[in-house]
């Protein structure tokens, strides 16, 4: 399993157990400089290097957003059109004269810190991304507001001046300032350096500013399901069985007659919706059905195309970061679902699969015959499921 959430909250049990959606955890020199999920090189490029879409840039100052029209190009790449990318220049100017930058989702753009974040991913079990934060120094982009999300921050470059409050309605499904902020109560104050790291619970409210230098933070969002979502699927899915499709009693004491039935129609659906969760796969396909968790593809395609080189009896493999395979073995053939996909496999690999949701192996090790564990390996290549550990 990777340590990548380690790497922020140290104690992954205590973490799950004491602190997430309860309190707030602050780790200074969390990482070395070179252990950081981000270099100010790679954002470097991500901003200037090549064209970068509006619609994953905000810009932001005193709490307002800016016209994008203030720092888009005048004129654009012919393959993506005229004023639908940013101009670094004119980002830059805008930074200077005291605005944020925000891209999000960060992650989409920056292909070590996407990987970082699937590892999270893969540990909480939830969709998990990333926005990155370049505000110019004695400034602030936004006010006192709470996030929707789990937040992971890490400090990358120059320091922040985080103040945290007393949580309020942290039952919010979307994230929302705080009018008037003096009605709040501060709870910590913290100045994040490079490297440092800050866990902020969802509906916490926050305020970030900078004092006399740039700096560049990237949060990471934890956006896990809350139960209301996952009771909500489950209550529509069993509201679909022909037992409430009958009218409601009708007479002229209508009202009271609903009253009178009420109880044993509420208790009919929570007997549908236990058996509707029981169900092979609906759990697994609510739960994994976060844009984040895209459905497999093959994996190493590109790879093999360009190099004619297969899986090999002596590669280590893994489960693709941001696959949960659930193996069915009900049926005729055993089956493994990934997000809103379903596959019929042979039992080896379906094995294979089982094996790897413990940990990586080589292929070798995952059947007696090398064959077979072949052939089980390719299916799970096939399917976006496995891919060969990176060197």
């Amino acid at each position: 399993m990777s340590d990548a959430l380690a790497s922020c909250v140290d104690d992954t049990e205590y973490f799950f157990e004491t602190v997430l959606s309860r309190a707030h955890l602050y780790r200074p020199a969390a990482f070395d400089k070179d252990a950081v999920p981000v270099s100010t090189a790679e954002i470097d490029d991500c901003v200037t290097g090549r064209p970068l879409a509006a619609s994953s840039v905000r810009m932001a100052k005193d709490n307002q957003l800016l016209d994008e029209k203030l720092y888009l190009m005048d004129v654009g790449p012919s393959y993506v059109g005229p004023r639908d990318t940013i101009d670094p220049v004119k980002v830059s100017r805008l930074i200077d004269a005291g605005a944020t930058l925000v891209i999000r989702p960060a992650s989409l753009h920056l292909p070590r810190l996407r990987r970082f974040c699937k590892d999270i991913e893969m540990r909480v079990g939830q969709g998990v991304d990333a926005d990155l934060f370049i505000t110019p120094s004695n400034a602030r982009g936004f006010e006192i507001h709470a996030d929707a999300a789990e937040s992971l921050v890490i400090q990358l470059q120059g320091s922040k001046n985080w103040t945290l409050y007393e949580p309020v309605r942290p039952w919010e499904h979307r994230s929302f300032g705080i009018d008037p902020p003096a009605e709040l109560s501060p709870v910590a104050e913290y100045t994040l350096n490079p490297g440092d790291f800050l866990y902020v619970p969802r509906g916490m409210p926050h305020l970030a500013r900078t004092a006399d230098t740039l700096s560049v933070h990237v949060t990471i969002s934890i956006n896990a399901i809350r139960w209301s979502d996952l009771l909500t699927s489950l209550i529509q899915t069993a509201l679909g069985a022909p037992s409430f499709a009958g009218p409601v009693p009708l007479g002229d004491k209508l009202v009271a007659a609903i009253r009178e039935d009420l109880p044993r129609q509420v208790a009919r659906l929570g007997q549908v919706v236990q058996q509707a969760a029981a169900a092979e796969g609906v759990l697994e396909q609510i739960l994994r059905s976060d844009d984040s968790m895209l459905d497999a593809v093959r994996s190493n395609l590109f790879s093999e195309l360009v190099t004619g080189t297969k899986v090999a009896v002596v590669d280590k493999v893994r489960l693709r970061p941001g696959v949960w395979p659930v193996v069915h073995r009900g049926g005729q053939d055993p089956a493994i679902q990934t997000g809103r996909s379903r596959f019929r496999v042979s039992g080896r690999a379906a094995d294979a699969c089982e094996v790897l949701m413990r940990s990586p192996a080589y292929v070798k090790d995952l059947a007696e015959d090398s064959q077979a564990a072949l052939e089980a390996v390719e299916v799970l290549f096939q399917y976006g499921i496995a891919e060969r550990c990176p060197d």
